[in-house]
């Protein structure tokens, strides 16, 4: 369990707030940036289903809770009952905005209410967290959006999550222009097809063989190496605005 004051810590680099961190990319995160020192606070709706070491452990924090149910059912109560107590004091907070879900459907046959569901997931929410954390984010902060190549091409049958994922970007760029000068940094990461409990729920087997062949390197990317990019932006404010492909060239 965290102290109230985690990012204050003797020798951390700083908080890390990420949504959906309780499995694939999110889960990835979690770790490596315990890994590296942060102290990490993880939101998602299973909450954190992916062993830790006791080191990381010990920075790590998991709260179990549906973003969109509870946001919509207790917006800022629930901000200042876990975002505010955990922030306070931070000397540096990196917020990565990962939470995702998706289905199949089709312009013929939209996927509502769910729909709605994942444009709040990935618009509103995460602007509001935003309004929420910037008054308390010093510089050498960071807001970083984990999109899709997706948030930037279409394909058939994912009418949503493409939706979602253009609108991602649109918000992340659109943060981008507003944080300019404040000395906190926001971009977008863009992984392609990566081996995650989500798209072994989307295409089971068939998965291997409808991305590999695009995929440079022959196989799906990792959670991990994902997670390498996002520590690696949230470090690096002179990538101010960037959208990071991180997909073995399977955006080309």
């Amino acid at each position: 369990m965290l102290r109230d004051n985690p990012a204050a810590a003797s020798g951390a680099p700083g908080l890390l707030i990420v949504t959906g961190g309780g499995s694939g990319i999110g889960a990835a995160v979690v770790r490596q940036a315990a890994a590296d020192g942060w102290m990490v606070l993880s939101l998602s709706r299973s909450g954190m289903r992916e062993p830790l070491t006791p080191d990381q452990q010990a920075r790590v924090e998991s709260v179990q809770l549906d973003l969109v149910r509870d946001w919509r059912e207790s917006g800022l109560a629930f901000a200042q009952s876990v975002l505010h107590r955990h922030t306070r004091g931070a000397r540096r907070i990196a917020l990565v905005h990962n939470a995702a879900f998706s289905f199949n459907d089709t312009a013929q046959s939209p996927g509502f209410p769910d729909m709605s569901a994942l444009i709040d997931l990935s618009t509103v929410i995460p602007a509001r967290m935003n309004e929420l954390l910037i008054p308390r984010m010093q510089r050498g902060s960071s807001i970083l959006f984990v999109g899709s190549t997706l948030s930037h091409r279409g394909v058939a049958g994912s009418l949503s999550y493409v939706t979602a994922k253009h609108a991602l970007l649109g918000l992340a760029r659109a943060t981008a222009k507003d944080l300019y000068g404040t000395g906190i940094h926001s971009l977008s990461i863009c992984p392609g097809p990566t081996e995650t409990p989500m798209l072994r729920s989307l295409y089971g087997e068939e998965r291997f063989g409808m991305f590999e062949p695009l995929m440079s390197e022959g196989r799906l990317a990792s959670p991990e190496e994902i997670a390498r990019v996002v520590l690696f932006a949230a470090a690096s404010p002179q990538m101010h605005g960037a959208t990071i492909d991180a997909a073995f060239g399977e955006h080309l």
